[in-house]
């Protein structure tokens, strides 16, 4: 028989707590003011007692700091067994946990299931295999034999099957999206409370897990543990195969971030999102939305053609200052590459197309040009009597 792991039972171990209470504590007022009245009572010694730490201790325990350090961690410690627990039960293994009552739920919607197309055919008198009811015909696969004129005529109209199967008919859809939700938000875990929580914790927002629809323990991955494994899957490529590209993205780096006082130090960051960049296919989204149209490089068949880069974007001198702002933001590559991208998807790209879009170079060319003509008239026509682009 198989254990089901309860989360009912867990013992949190005391000192998994403790280390969680003393990495939250760190730069809170609460140890502030505790510390400043520890230093007020060694600085008010007159002499060096026997046991400073014992001395400290009997010092300050009637300090108001001290009760409000118990006050939090009253607070704070069932909080972070909660989640604990909580954690526990997520990361439960298939191998050492049971799926049993997952087992049943899915037994009950085949049974379900069946006795609904078993009703449907009694209901109906259709027979799926002769004289075998339906339900016997779930577990006995058995079919009809259509007559030959009936068989020819579907080979014959295999590309218009609409002209074979076009009577109208009593039969109804077994079931439909709508009870398979249905079932899904009841299966309950045997050892997950089905009480909703109604207060929220705005310093952790773990107990948004229990608000859904679905309270089960199961693990699955975030939109965080996606990005990661999809840049990985970009920096392989970067790996195993050389673009063209790549020499592009290297002369941008050295021409651009290397010799700028103020983003040489991000130069590593740069090639850890440019050369992803270039063979992320994703990027091609953009085209859908401007005039622009992707690259494409004619492979030895002339009548065979890809888009190259993979991205559709091609490194320009500059292209890195897209990417050096946002170094001083983030210092995680992965983070760092999705919200490049992302800019890049909505706003960037239009800073090198041209478009009628007004938000596009073109359009910001012109708002500047009648911005300068409208507030300073003078100064245009200077610039322009001498030759000088604005």
């Amino acid at each position: 028989m198989l254990r089901v792991r309860s989360c009912s039972v867990l013992d949190v171990e005391t000192t998994k707590i403790t280390d969680e209470l003393l990495k939250k504590i760190k730069g809170t007022p609460t140890e502030m003011k505790l510390l400043e009245d520890v230093l007020r009572a060694i600085r008010e010694l007159k002499e060096t007692p026997d046991n400073l730490e014992e001395f400290v201790v009997r010092a300050v325990a009637n300090n108001e700091s001290v009760q409000a350090l118990r006050n939090w961690i009253f607070h704070e410690k069932q909080k972070i067994n909660d989640r604990i627990k909580f954690e526990w039960s997520t990361s439960e293994p298939s191998s050492s946990g049971s799926w049993g009552y997952l087992e049943k739920a899915q037994a009950g919607w085949e049974r379900k299931m069946l006795r609904s197309l078993n009703s449907m055919c009694q209901e109906l008198g259709i027979h799926l295999a002769g004289s075998v009811s339906c339900l016997t015909f779930a577990r006995k696969l058995g079919l009809n034999k259509r007559d030959s004129r009936q068989s020819e005529a579907i080979l014959m109209n295999w590309t218009e099957l609409s002209l074979v199967f076009n009577k109208p008919s009593p039969i109804k859809p077994v079931f439909g999206p709508k009870d398979l939700l249905e079932v899904l938000i009841s299966i309950k875990h045997p050892n997950v409370r089905n009480h909703l929580r109604t207060t929220a914790d705005e310093s952790t927002g773990r107990l948004f897990q229990y608000w859904g629809l679905f309270n089960l323990p199961i693990r699955v991955k975030n939109l965080s543990e996606l990005d990661v494994q999809y840049y990985n899957q970009l920096k392989l490529r970067v790996a195993e195969d050389e673009c063209m590209t790549d020499l592009l993205v290297c002369k941008e780096v050295q021409l651009t971030a290397s010799n700028d006082d103020m983003h040489f130090v991000f130069c590593d960051y740069t090639y850890q999102v440019l050369l992803p960049f270039t063979r992320d296919s994703t990027i091609l989204e953009h085209f859908q939305s401007s005039l622009a149209n992707p690259p494409r490089a004619i492979g030895k068949k002339a009548n065979v053609s890809q888009v190259f880069p993979p991205s559709g974007v091609i490194p320009f001198h500059g292209f890195s200052m897209y990417v050096l702002p946002l170094c001083y933001l983030y210092d995680d590559p992965v983070t760092l590459y999705v919200i490049f991208r992302q800019l890049y998807i909505r706003y960037f790209y239009k800073l090198h197309t041209i478009s009628n879009d007004p938000s596009s170079i073109l359009g910001l060319c012109l708002l500047f040009e009648r911005l300068l003509q409208w507030r300073e008239p003078e100064i245009f026509f200077h610039l322009r009597s001498n030759g000088i682009q604005p």
